[in-house]
């Protein structure tokens, strides 16, 4: 049964009467909203979410294996320290403000040591730390290697979304995004368009976004109708990917699914609402306890107006309601261009991680 996507429609203003039968300003009696994904909808999904999961596996199985060695490798990659990357390539706030966008160089060893043996295959570890450990008289060099190679693997992962057999959403499904308040995002009001330039993670499961929003901003996203999806895989998975994915233990992870970058989406509401986003690691019971114990502390007039212990564990960020408007044209990614116009800083920390020679990765 497909999910049921409603259109709230505008509640009448009517005018008030005042006692003496003259007529105010026309007011309405409550701000009419534009939601148009009821609760009930988002309930019946949760319900369900597991069997649509199953049925999606099939799907994937059978598109993984006309896929690619270059286009495995960029599911790999995403999966990791990738989607990370992407992030700051493609969605880089700093030229909001008409400022030059930084990269921090270099990699950290964990980065590097992720991407050259899980994603890459190299097998000798030695060899990483020889032909790729920076230093600071050779960082042209390692910028080339190391960005151009990531941003190769992106354009890679762009062609998977172009395949004539690449599976597509049916517009029924609501998706959800967690994610920080970047400034553009604070910005937004009901009716504007928002555009994500980077290849976007989704869940199925509110749960998981919230966890990924730092208590801060949820996107819930409807009308994705005939937009390719993919799972991406943990990059540490066999090289036999459908085996991987046909694994029981990998079935609740496959209710992420990333959307291709350029979707624009229309705003259609904006809620301030409290979002549990796990960060002590409570499980659901422990939540509810928690709940209760909030409760009493209420009733006993323990917390003060600001329920500075409720906002502290459950903070309340933005809920933003967003339906797919279109999927603008994509570019290949220039690294060159991408070189001249950007700006590479030291990162001391991720340097620092290159010192112990001896320890490893696993």
């Amino acid at each position: 049964m497909p999910l049921k996507i409603s259109r709230r429609s505008q509640k009448k203003v009517k005018p008030v009467i005042r006692k003496n039968g003259n007529k105010a300003k026309a007011v309405s009696e409550k701000a009419p909203s534009r939601r148009d994904i009821t609760l009930k909808a988002i309930r019946a999904q949760d319900v369900k979410r597991s069997a649509t999961i199953l049925r999606l596996v099939p799907s994937f199985i059978k598109f993984y294996k006309k896929l690619s060695p270059a286009q495995i490798t960029a599911l790999k990659f995403y999966k990791g320290y990738g989607s990370y990357f992407q992030s700051r390539l493609l969605a880089n706030y700093d030229t909001e403000n008409g400022k030059v966008r930084e990269f921090e160089i270099p990699f950290s060893k964990y980065e590097d040591m992720e991407f050259y043996k899980d994603i890459l295959g190299t097998e000798k570890k030695n060899a990483i730390y020889s032909l790729y450990l920076p230093n600071t008289t050779n960082f042209d060099t390692y910028i080339d290697e190391s960005y151009g190679k990531r941003v190769k693997i992106l354009n890679d992962f762009d062609t998977v979304y172009d395949h004539k057999e690449c599976p597509k959403l049916t517009g029924e499904e609501i998706l959800f995004r967690g994610m920080q308040l970047v400034p553009a995002v604070k910005k937004l009001k009901v009716g504007d368009t928002y555009l994500f330039k980077n290849f976007i993670s989704t869940t199925f499961d509110r749960k998981v976004a919230e966890r990924f929003s730092a208590g801060q901003c949820i996107f819930v996203l409807s009308g994705l109708k005939d937009i390719p999806c993919v799972y991406t895989p943990h990059p540490k998975a066999a090289d036999d990917i459908v085996k991987f994915i046909n694994n029981v233990k990998i079935k609740m992870d496959i209710s992420e699914l990333t959307l291709p970058r350029n979707l624009e989406f229309e705003i259609t509401n904006i809620e301030h609402r409290n979002i549990n986003n796990n960060q002590w690691g409570f499980n659901s019971s422990d939540n509810n306890r928690i709940g209760e114990l909030l409760k009493a502390l209420k009733k006993r007039g323990v917390t003060n107006e600001e329920d500075i212990i409720e906002n502290a564990m459950f903070p309340k960020g933005l809920f933003i309601f967003a339906r797919f408007k279109s999927w603008l044209p994509r570019e290949p990614m220039d690294f060159a261009k991408i070189k001249k116009d950007s700006k590479f800083v030291l990162d001391t920390w991720a340097l620092a991680t290159w010192r112990n020679k001896e320890e490893e990765d696993d």
